[in-house]
């Protein structure tokens, strides 16, 4: 499908009505078409948004075993002056089998017909023809049921409830739950109210749950599990996805895989967590957390307050088996005891004393803090909480030299994980320390609270599961991100995310230690060797944690000109492909950037990276946490750039791009990015000569439909 969209980007002029004609109706990769629609019966007038607005978009999705159940509900208002009157047009998925539908308002039963896809792309030409919208050609190959709502009196709202049922796809124990959710109806209008909320039974049977989207709330309990959606004010989802695989393990995983065009590389997803609710509960194993705490002068005031506090949220919440120590640096650094100490009431007193007696003063000795958290003996696994808001004033300054001197003195193996408070900090040392130790760093601005940054991030850490994981592979990969899995915690996932040159039969075995016995599991898969819809996003999330990669690489590595020479033209490249943008490649949505120009392109990447060598200040810590939330990325839809990281972004390209007034975000259509250029969406890989040699088709011309046709029904 994308081979052949790609040869009728090359044969059409791309006007913005073009494109959505034609890139919007062959499906976006990363979502499925979505739910609700309304049509007339020819040759009544579509009403138009201004005349309707819809005020909660609901659907409620009941799984057991194979079997789902959902109710789809939309409450309208006419806002208009007159009575509404309109055909109501849901897609759904496939092999639906519709149960009732309900006008709730006035409690009549409305009458009403399932199409088929087959059907569908005859009465969708006719609505497309009659309203001149190219968007609804996007849903013109999805089977819909249709009804007719009664008049809607002016000012009044009316509810329409349909009620369904079908089968959900299952390989290999895993459950795929691909549901599509909105669509003209709601096109162009921010939702008052969103919801979907998918209840599965049978908990106990679930070895792992997974959604792509972030917002998506997953709770477990005896009887079952939910995952839930809730939006106000939001445009609606595309689609709603979620993955749920059966079986006994004490870590579940779930593998999806998609390989986009034969001869290039496949991208495959694996996600493993500790399994919901057996019967017997796997053993929370013991740990280690080491404080580090920054007493430096500089830490004086508010933010001292906020840092002992959030030392003190972290010490209430660890388990009667764990260990811990505080150490405390300026220009002297002290430890609270010799060695880890068990938590019991009496350690937690004293503890919880001696950090009310600390006082900020004196310099920053990183280098002895360093040492002193980490040259321990560790038998269990440790976690070091470092936190900071300086630059090394003492001892070991140089930030090579310190993280050669913490890789040193790790010698157990503690995961670090740095906390930058405020704008003095050096972003890079702390990212290169906690890099090289397998943690994280967070970053908490001048004005943030500090206890809620560190106690939101430690509650991620309470219960280690699986700790010193591995994951090896039977077929061939590369390119898997990242390289070695983190420890898996209680609530935890952990994803790793690559690619593949052949599909197959794959054996994917997770090995790690619990209570320090060595224990593996084995999980079956097929990696995907042709596309598969429902893992299209795939490919997006693994480019997004790439680029991710790809900075970190920059950004930590020496200066080699070359090399970075070579990264900046892969990120440019990523960037083009997915429409992803950073600080550094957001030029490239600007309309007088020339997309077919990479020499210059990749020149104009690699001197805006210049910007990452600051390591101090609100624009350092900026760039790193934008590096991070890369690098972690679980969430789809955060590529293009979610809003928040966009304003971060354009703050950034002040000292990189000047002329940011023009940037519009980049549009993921059927599988290729686009850009807006001269009131025109181009395709990423068009060439000046493509596009003047382009052939014109009017907008519901008989050739546009005829083009549309042409298309398998399945990327219509």
């Amino acid at each position: 499908m994308l081979g052949f969209f790609h040869s009728l980007a090359r044969l059409t002029i791309l006007t913005i009505g073009l494109v959505a004609a034609f890139a919007l109706k062959a499906g976006a990769t990363e979502v499925s078409p979505p739910t609700t629609v309304i049509a007339p019966s020819p040759p009544r007038v579509l009403p138009r948004p201004s005349s309707y607005q819809v005020e909660k978009l609901e659907i409620f999705i009941k799984i057991d075993g194979q079997m789902a159940s959902f109710v789809h509900r939309t409450t309208i208002k006419n806002t208009g002056s007159g009575n509404l009157e309109m055909d109501y047009l849901v897609p759904l998925p496939t092999e639906s089998a519709i149960s009732g539908l309900t006008l709730i308002g006035d409690g009549q039963e409305l009458p009403g017909k399932l199409y088929r896809r087959e059907e569908a792309f005859e009465i969708y030409r006719q609505i497309v023809a009659q309203i001149k919208d190219p968007a609804l050609m996007e849903y013109s190959g999805q089977g819909f049921y249709r009804a007719r709502i009664f008049p809607i009196p002016a000012n009044k709202s009316r509810t329409l409830e349909l009620a369904g049922s079908y089968l959900l796809p299952k390989d290999q124990g895993l459950i795929s739950l691909n549901f599509p959710v909105a669509g003209p109806l709601t096109q162009g209008q921010l939702l008052p109210e969103q919801e979907i909320r998918v209840t599965l039974a049978k908990a106990q049977d679930l070895a792992s749950l997974y959604s792509p989207l972030a917002e998506v709330k997953i709770e477990r309990f005896e009887a079952g599990a939910t995952a839930v959606y809730q939006a106000k004010g939001l445009d609606p989802l595309n689609n709603f996805q979620l993955f749920a695989r059966d079986g006994q393990e004490a870590v579940g995983a779930v593998i999806l895989s998609h390989k986009p065009e034969p001869g290039d590389d496949g991208y495959f997803l694996f996600m493993a967590e500790p399994a919901i609710n057996r019967d017997q509960q796997e053993p929370v194993l013991p740990k280690n957390v080491i404080f580090v705490l920054d007493t430096s002068g500089s830490m004086q005031g508010q933010k001292f307050k906020q840092a002992v506090e959030a030392l003190k949220f972290v010490l209430e919440r660890l388990n009667s088996i764990d260990s811990f120590n505080l150490i405390d640096f300026n220009s002297q650094t002290r430890a609270w005891r010799e060695k880890p100490s068990i938590m019991t009431p009496e350690n937690k007193a004293a503890a919880l004393k001696y950090l009310d007696n600390l006082r900020a003063q004196g310099a920053t000795n990183i280098e002895d803090a360093l040492k002193k958290a980490l040259a321990q003996k560790f038998e269990i696994p440790t976690y070091v909480l470092f936190l900071s808001d300086g630059e090394p004033t003492q001892g070991q300054t140089n930030e090579l030299a310190l993280t050669k001197i913490g890789q040193e003195a790790n010698g157990s193996g503690a995961r670090l994980f740095a906390f930058g408070v405020g704008e003095r900090v050096n972003a890079r040392l702390l990212d290169r320390l906690s890099g090289q130790a397998g943690g994280a760093t967070v970053y908490v601005a001048e004005k943030e609270n500090i206890e809620e940054k560190v106690s939101v991030f430690f509650s991620k850490l309470t219960s280690p599961v699986l700790t010193s994981p591995d994951l090896s592979i039977s077929a061939q990969t590369n390119r898997l991100i990242p390289q070695k899995p983190p420890d898996i915690f209680q609530n935890g996932q952990v994803v790793v995310v690559g690619r593949y040159p052949k599909g197959g039969s794959t054996t994917f075995t997770l090995s790690g230690l619990i209570e320090k016995a060595a224990h593996k599991f084995v999980y079956q898969a097929n990696l995907a060797t042709g596309s598969n819809p429902e893992g299209e996003f795939i490919q997006l999330l693994w480019a997004r944690r790439r680029v991710g990669e790809i900075i970190d690489l920059i950004d930590l590595a020496k200066n080699d000109q070359k090399v970075n020479l070579e990264l900046a033209e892969e990120l440019v490249a990523l960037s083009k492909k997915y429409g992803i943008l950073t600080p550094y490649t957001s030029f490239l949505a600007l309309e007088k950037t020339d997309l077919a120009a990479r020499e210059t392109n990749v020149q104009t990447a690699a001197q805006n990276l210049r910007i990452i060598e600051n390591v101090v200040g609100e624009s350092a810590n900026v760039q790193r946490e934008l590096k991070q939330n890369f690098m972690a990325s679980q969430d789809i839809t955060a590529a293009p750039a979610p809003p928040e990281e966009m304003e971060k972004m354009r703050a950034l390209d002040q000292a990189a791009n000047k002329d940011q007034s023009a940037l519009l975000p980049p549009r993921r259509l059927a599988g290729q990015t686009f850009f807006n250029k001269n009131g025109r969406l181009l395709a990423e890989d068009l060439t000046a000569e493509d596009i003047q040699n382009a052939i014109a088709i009017e907008a519901f011309s008989e050739e546009y439909f005829a083009l549309a046709k042409s298309l398998p029904a399945e990327s219509r």
